[in-house]
């Protein structure tokens, strides 16, 4: 989700997110696992993907709250809601991780209210695997860990998932406009695409710790101040350096 180009394409009807959450009944506390799509300033949803439509927002001058937090069994939850300006009904949202909530509140804010401004900057990185030809693995072997945002690579084994940079313990929050809240998800994404498409996954960047051993006293790292925020940014590790 790249909230310069979606802002760009409101006016369009454009897919600019879709995936899963969990939506609580009208009255009712329940929530049940539904397949929601958010087209220009329209968020409508499904009993599944592929399904008939059984319900839309209009989120023009609506506004979107994060809600509570809760473990249902063995699953986190992380709420939020919406509120259309038109109506008085209150609708109640739930994603599987912190950062598949935010990726949606992102999205449904900048399409609610397209006039405020935003920064550019992400929090993912991207980077495009190329799906192997026919019978091939994707080379990849992914989980989907509660409380966890969204997908998380355990294994990189194949050449085109190396190629596109993927490491052991990169989280994967989207691939393509597809939030990924669940491996089956990912996997079913991954089969769809033909031999030869490029995939775009959007990586979350904080995820990864490493370690790092000086080599003749020095790291190999040259790295720059983060802006805003605590931390810092690596600008380039220098061949044999860094560990």
């Amino acid at each position: 989700f790249n909230p310069v180009a979606a802002q760009q394409l409101l006016c369009l009807r454009v897919m600019l997110l879709r995936g899963e959450l969990f939506k609580s009944g009208e009255g009712s506390s329940a929530y049940k696992l539904r397949w929601f799509e958010l087209l220009g300033r329209e968020l409508r949803w499904a009993e599944s993907e592929g399904t008939p439509v059984k319900g839309s927002i209009d989120l023009r001058g609506a506004r979107v709250y994060l809600d509570l937090e809760e473990q249902l069994g063995n699953d986190d939850r992380f709420g939020m809601r919406i509120v259309p300006r038109a109506g008085p009904r209150v609708y109640a949202l739930q994603a599987s991780s912190a950062e598949e909530r935010r990726l949606w509140v992102e999205a449904i804010d900048l399409a609610a209210q397209p006039d405020l401004a935003r920064s550019s900057a992400s929090s993912r990185r991207h980077v495009q695997l190329k799906k192997p030809a026919l019978n091939e693995p994707v080379g990849i072997e992914v989980t989907c860990k509660s409380g966890v945002p969204c997908v998380v690579v355990d294994v990189v084994s194949g050449k085109a998932a190396v190629e596109a940079g993927l490491l052991a313990g990169d989280i994967i929050v989207t691939i393509g406009d597809t939030v990924a809240r669940s491996a089956a998800l990912a996997w079913r994404l991954f089969k769809a695409a033909s031999p030869g498409d490029t995939l775009s996954l959007g990586l979350a960047t904080w995820n990864r710790a490493i370690k790092v051993g000086k080599r003749e006293g020095k790291l190999g790292l040259t790295y720059v101040a983060a802006s805003p925020g605590p931390g810092f940014v690596l600008s380039s590790v220098a061949a044999g350096g860094g560990g």
